[in-house]
């Protein structure tokens, strides 16, 4: 599937938010209500133009990417998909593209995604496993499996 990654820009503000309630209203409500106007204020309050890449497929802006570097290893801080876009393939492709990136490092992917949220399945089947779990978020890793002889496997 073909995808592209581009910085995000101001003018993205508004894409942004309605990604951010397309993709997390239904779980952040379960957990802790949704308030509108509070989820706009605090988006506003953290929205910041080099976090994270818009994905661009099929034509136009259908998600965003945000992926940090740490000391030896990658944190997905957040990918989320337009639900129009969803269950095509995409989000397993970016995610298989990072990890790609990861390996070439031999670093770990770590994330955290709310409980209840479905895209904890797509993270399991590509071979993140829950490490742990607060009231809120299960939190997964991804390490590179090591042969019989110690060195990393090949790539499935």
């Amino acid at each position: 599937m073909q995808y592209s990654l581009r910085a995000v820009n101001g003018a993205d503000f508004d894409f942004l938010y309605r990604l951010k309630v397309a993709c997390l209203k239904e779980y952040v409500a379960a957990i802790w209500g949704w308030n509108e106007a509070k989820q706009r204020r605090l988006f506003s309050e953290n929205f910041d133009t080099t976090a994270g890449q818009i994905v661009v497929a099929f034509g136009r802006d259908i998600g965003q990417l945000s992926v940090e570097e740490g000391l030896n290893e990658i944190f997905l801080s957040g990918i989320y998909i337009l639900p129009a876009y969803q269950r095509q393939g995409l989000g397993s492709q970016i995610l298989q593209d990072l990890l790609v990136g990861a390996r070439a490092n031999g670093w770990p992917v770590r994330l955290q995604v709310l409980i209840g949220n479905p895209a904890q399945r797509l993270y399991q089947r590509l071979g993140f496993a829950v490490t742990g779990r607060n009231g809120t978020h299960f939190f997964m890793r991804y390490d590179w499996p090591k042969d019989h002889s110690g060195a990393d496997s090949p790539g499935s």
